[in-house]
């Protein structure tokens, strides 16, 4: 079964906003991919950097009553509660361990944390008639915990049963809750959010076009105050076009030539592609690999007959070299370079 591999080729963008917390006031909001353990690993760096500064509020992708729950597991003696929390969200991107992971880290080294759920509804059968319940056992069915809840319940039900998961309906509301929940802090408060990268550039739409996205309405509000720093911003690095460096294929030294790298500023990862003239012929009689690199993902032109090298740098500077060769394979109605063993 071979292994069809996308790399960061089609997210050719600048990084928006710098991260330099600052009390007074200020919003802070991160750009992740949901469940990545690179950019989860820095959204915990750069809380610890805002806790230190006297930070406490942290707003999440999540719903009202999430976050709520999140702040009852804060000051419980298990995990009973955000056990719960996972077997609601299971069938999510949420549902990892590197999130359970991460929750487990907050509480460990930022105690004081409190959690901001402001996205609609999600789970709204189940978390939120659950802690709906909660509200009522313990009276507070005349709160304002109560009313935000039920008001986050339908918010849900409407986004799916009304509205088929529509963007433009949800983000608004995004951005509604958002401003709610800031606005009932002290005034001054600074805080950081994490949201998934399409909610959190100014100045962008949402996925589908239609209307602007959370970042873009809450800068209509807070101006400057805003600041959005996007982890999953890559740049090309277009000054390393042209290097060399010689490589083994078959037992032959070969020149590979770069045509094309990529760098997330935020993270430190990185994808090199690398073209090796004159190595074909080798390679071709050298034994497969399980990986094929579809050719539309290549950031750069392709000719059958050649080798190419797919060079991954991880966050810790780790680097992996994948060489493949065209040969006109097709996989899944995508033309695709076949990985091989350069070794033979």
């Amino acid at each position: 079964m071979e292994k069809v591999v996308s790399f960061l080729t089609a997210l050719v963008m600048t990084i928006s906003g710098f991260f330099f917390p600052q009390t007074g006031g200020e919003i802070y909001l991160l750009g992740e991919s949901h469940s990545n353990a690179t950019m989860t690993a820095k959204e915990l760096e750069l809380w610890g950097e805002c806790y230190d500064q006297g930070m406490r509020d942290l707003f999440v992708e999540f719903p009202y009553y999430m976050g709520e729950y999140l702040n009852l597991w804060m000051d419980a003696p298990d995990d009973t509660i955000l056990t719960q929390i996972f077997a609601d969200i299971s069938d999510t991107a949420g549902a990892s361990q590197v999130v359970w992971d991460f929750f487990h880290t907050i509480k460990e080294q930022y105690p004081e944390t409190v959690f901001h759920g402001t996205d609609v509804g999600h789970c709204y059968e189940t978390m939120g008639a659950r802690y709906l319940a909660y509200l009522e056992q313990t009276g507070q069915k005349d709160s304002e915990a109560y009313r935000i809840t039920l008001e986050n319940i339908e918010q849900g039900r409407s986004y799916y049963e009304d509205h088929d998961g529509d963007y433009a309906y949800r983000e608004p509301l995004m951005a509604q809750n958002f401003q709610r929940a800031y606005d009932a802090l002290p005034a001054g408060t600074s805080v950081m959010g994490i949201y998934g990268a399409e909610h959190t550039n100014p100045g962008e739409l949402d996925p589908t076009g239609s209307a602007p996205n959370m970042a873009s309405q809450l800068q209509e509000v807070y101006g400057d105050k805003l600041h959005s720093t996007d982890l999953t911003a890559t740049v090309e690095e277009t000054e390393r076009a042209g290097e060399t460096q010689t490589v083994t294929i078959g037992g032959q030294a070969y020149t590979a030539v770069l045509l094309a790298a990529y760098r997330r500023p935020a993270t430190g990862e990185g994808v090199a592609y690398w073209q090796v003239p004159g190595a074909y012929d080798v390679a071709k009689g050298l034994p497969l690999s399980n990986i094929v690199y579809p050719l539309p993902n290549f950031p750069c032109e392709t000719e059958q007959g050649q080798v190419y090298i797919v060079e991954t740098t991880q966050s810790d500077g780790t680097v992996e070299r994948n060489f493949c060769r065209t040969d006109g394979e097709i996989y899944y109605d995508m033309v695709c370079a076949t990985g091989f063993i350069p070794e033979g």
